[in-house]
């Protein structure tokens, strides 16, 4: 599993680097690839200056940092798990610390895309980027699944509260 982890983290920052850094076209064997950010199209990427992207890349870094966060959690969590301490504080900590980072990863990628707008279009004679602020279904669905989580972990607290309590009754 931890190889899966670091490779979704190479490959979200290659997209990444890619993204920000290319012309946004790429040629494989059989087909043409576009690299472009989340919410913007092909041809206001390639209007985008040195500057205008190095903004791009600023603003876009602290999300990409939670999502590397959220993904070392992770980790942390499957390798509690593995140890056998399903029901330890530290895994309870990290599912909630993993849960509590996904949800600002997605506040911050909401938030990243208007706000990158408006500062790219204020260093610019005529704006190019349209300021939007969209919720996706995905989004929603992320808010679902870390719920969700915030349940588990409530109810691995009272498995660990069960446990401790049967263990002075052996």
């Amino acid at each position: 599993m931890r190889g899966i982890l670091v490779v979704f983290v190479v490959l979200q920052v290659l997209y990444f680097a890619l993204s920000w850094g290319s012309s946004g076209n790429y040629y494989t064997v059989f087909m043409r690839v576009h690299f472009y950010p989340d919410g913007m199209t092909l041809d206001e990427l390639l209007h985008l200056g040195y500057t205008q992207r190095l903004i791009g890349v600023g603003l876009g870094l602290p999300t990409l940092g939670m999502l590397f966060y959220a993904v070392v959690q992770f980790n942390s969590i499957l390798t509690y798990i593995k140890d056998g301490m399903i029901f330890a504080t530290r895994t309870i900590a990290a599912m909630q610390t993993f849960t509590g980072t996904l949800l600002l990863y997605m506040v911050l990628a909401n938030l990243e895309r208007p706000l990158r707008a408006l500062i790219v279009n204020a260093t610019m004679d005529t704006p190019v980027l349209k300021s939007l602020f969209t919720v996706s279904a995905n989004d929603l669905l992320l808010v679902l699944v870390s719920a969700l989580f915030y349940v588990l972990t409530a109810i691995m607290h009272e498995g660990r509260r069960l446990e401790e309590e049967n263990k002075g009754f052996v």
